[in-house]
């Protein structure tokens, strides 16, 4: 599915794969290339390996986003129950931030405050960051 620049929503096709490697789709967006789209401006993914390279290889101007219902599931994933709202709650203020900089600076407080409990959590969150901030 793909919006054009009016807004209006496109069909651009739909592929069956026996498994959604990187290879897999970057034969995807090579056929769309092929079948006439000329740019992405935003592509939005979850964090499968190698697909943001894919991406770059086709479309090489598009900007990565990554899913951020990915990696809230994926950070409660790494809480036990007994903190997942509080952890959540504290994720919310980053992806909710009205500005980049409000965001960043929550991204900091949950990084210090959840940082020696769920190191795995906190560096996924600060790894992933430039295509979160997208």
């Amino acid at each position: 599915m793909g919006v054009d620049q009016d807004g209006h929503k496109i069909l651009m096709g739909m592929y069956i794969g026996t498994n959604e490697s990187a290879t897999f789709w970057l034969g995807v967006l090579d056929d769309l290339r092929s079948r006439g789209v000329e740019d992405m401006l935003i592509v939005s993914i979850d964090n499968l390996k190698g697909f943001e390279e894919a991406i770059e290889a086709i479309f090489p101007q598009a900007r990565v986003q990554s899913c951020i219902v990915h990696q809230v599931r994926n950070t409660i994933n790494y809480v036990p129950h007994k903190n997942n709202r509080e952890v959540v709650a504290d994720v919310k203020k980053v992806y909710k931030a009205n500005t980049l900089k409000e965001a960043e600076e929550a991204l900091m407080d949950f990084s210090n405050k959840w940082r020696e409990r769920y190191p795995r959590v906190v560096n996924s969150w600060n790894e992933n960051w430039h295509k979160l901030s997208t």
